[in-house]
């Protein structure tokens, strides 16, 4: 303990030592000096947090009180030790998958859900996991009947960006819509209209923005401009990187699928 660095074998030992406790599922420890290190952890058989997604839990709450107990003269004179439940991220996904013609499809599309579950189960995730694209198609590809999967959407919760339509029109083909706020999205990007009305809803790419408005090619009748309700979700596909103190979850998963024998 001669330097005040804390180095990553001994953050290691912190998180091997919790794990001796019985009741800790998983636990991550950090810190940049050996006198404050702060561990994160989960128990068994709960997340952690209250349903904020925040607030530490009974549970957690009474594990504290045994890992103090069980780390009493395990630290270095001067160390203390900060415990924190892990921190969620909830990971959104839209995908559409083809069945192939002799499967039923709903059997399919259950089983599709039930994988995409699977691979988010506190379970199966550690702290500082990366979730990639390629694992949400490898698992999906590996249901009997699918025949191919398209990923719209991959991204994390505090990445997914949906913005509320206050205003439509339509001119020469193009249709424009204003946002409730300033966004940020950009030309080439693929976004979902949904609300709006069965015009101007659907998937498209947008060609032109303002800091309030975007545009999309759309052939159909010339609509005035006109007060709208409705939203535009960006469809972001990007690999899921949670941080040292973070752990995924499932969020928001949208299966589309299509084929199969109908029922």
């Amino acid at each position: 303990w001669s330097s005040d660095v804390c180095s990553s074998d001994l953050l290691s030992d912190y998180s091997s030592l919790a794990l001796q406790v019985s009741a800790v599922s998983k636990a991550v420890a950090i810190g940049t000096t050996y006198t404050s290190i702060t561990l994160y952890m989960v128990p068994y058989g709960d997340s952690g947090v209250q349903i904020d997604g925040v607030t530490p839990s009974t549970v957690f709450n009474n594990i504290v009180v045994d890992l103090k107990a069980f780390f009493a003269g395990k630290t270095p004179p001067g160390t203390s030790i900060t415990y924190q439940p892990a921190t969620y991220v909830p990971v959104n996904a839209t995908m559409s998958v083809t069945v192939l013609p002799q499967y039923k499809l709903s059997t399919v599309t259950n089983n599709v859900n039930a994988v995409l579950a699977s691979l988010l189960n506190i379970d199966n995730v550690i702290f500082n996991d990366r979730i990639y694209l390629q694992d949400i198609i490898n698992q999906v590809t590996s249901v009997e009947g699918v025949a191919y999967v398209q990923v719209q959407k991959l991204v994390r919760n505090d990445a997914d960006l949906t913005y509320t339509i206050t205003n439509k029109v339509l001119t020469s083909n193009v249709a424009t819509l204003t946002t409730s706020a300033t966004h940020t999205m950009t030309v080439g990007k693929t976004v979902t209209v949904s609300g709006v009305d069965s015009t101007f809803n659907g998937t498209f790419v947008i060609t032109a923005v303002t800091s309030t408005t975007f545009s999309y090619s759309l052939v159909s009748t010339n609509v005035s401009s006109a007060a709208a309700t409705g939203s535009v979700t960006v469809l972001t596909v990007n690999d899921i990187i949670c941080a040292v103190n973070e752990i995924p979850k499932a969020g928001t998963i949208t299966v589309n699928s299509s084929g199969g024998i109908a029922g």
